[in-house]
């Protein structure tokens, strides 16, 4: 793969499969745990952790990016992959509602 393929799928299949992963685990897991916890609560935490998966992802490969950058470029002006969060935001919309119908699914199926 060449360095654009490469930025693809850094940029779009990564998130797409640790969200949908995140989503579905989450769901899973609060589905049958904490029962103490109110069910409408369990499940906004499974349908917002993929959100805060998404971000630390970016968050951590825009550190790993702009050190590398300054390492070779110096304190030149550059704009990290968290910017994907800024340009991509339409595919990320669709990305938070697609974890939120797969947490809602998964939720609320059969036991």
């Amino acid at each position: 793969m060449g360095e654009l393929d490469d930025f693809y799928v850094l940029a779009f299949a990564v998130p797409t499969v640790l969200a949908l992963g995140t989503a579905y685990g989450m769901a899973r897991l609060l589905r049958s745990r904490l029962e103490s916890v109110v069910s409408p609560v369990r499940f906004v935490v499974a349908a917002t952790a993929p959100m805060a998966v998404i971000f630390g992802y970016f968050i951590s490969w825009d550190a790993i990016e702009v050190a590398r950058h300054r390492a070779e470029y110096g304190d030149m002006g550059y704009m990290g992959p968290l910017g994907m969060l800024v340009y991509g935001f339409p595919i990320y919309v669709a990305l938070v509602v697609a974890c939120i119908l797969v947490a809602a699914f998964t939720f609320h199926s059969r036991k």
